[in-house]
């Protein structure tokens, strides 16, 4: 039983693509992460262990937080910040190799868009970036 923490720097795109239409916009955001888990392991022998793992994560935006996309006909605003929750398992092998594969779930907005449609009405929604997270690391 311990506590696991540490601070990743992450990086999100999503291409966007209206109807047939060939315009696509790329909206990208940059954040560093901040996970604090606590983590539950049992060796399966003296050079393997299974762990499972779960805790808060926060999320400070350092990208840039405002994107206008498809010729000013959408505005996209990043949350400066946003709070999430991992749930995960892995295995370390030989002491010194370790993966593990969580999925991170978001508990909050983490953007705002306002978009005007064809009848120039103006539509306003908000979006969740949950999402699988994979790591690998090296033990020295």
């Amino acid at each position: 039983l311990g506590i696991d923490a540490s601070a990743l720097y992450d990086q999100r795109e999503a291409k966007i693509k209206v109807g047939n239409t060939t315009t696509k916009e790329t909206l990208r955001s940059q954040a560093i992460n901040i996970p604090i888990n606590l983590r539950y392991g049992w060796g399966l022998s003296s050079m393997a262990n299974i762990f499972l793992f779960a805790g808060p994560q926060f999320g400070f935006n350092v990208g840039d937080k405002n994107k206008s996309i498809f010729k000013d006909a959408a505005e996209w605003k990043l949350k400066s910040s946003n709070f999430s929750v991992n749930v995960g398992l892995g295995f370390t092998v030989l002491s010194h190799l370790q993966v593990s594969a969580n999925y991170n779930i978001a508990c909050g907005k983490t953007a705002d868009a306002t978009w005007t449609d064809v009848s120039n009405n103006i539509i306003k929604g908000n979006s969740k970036n949950n999402s699988w997270q994979i790591a690998l690391g090296y033990w020295f």
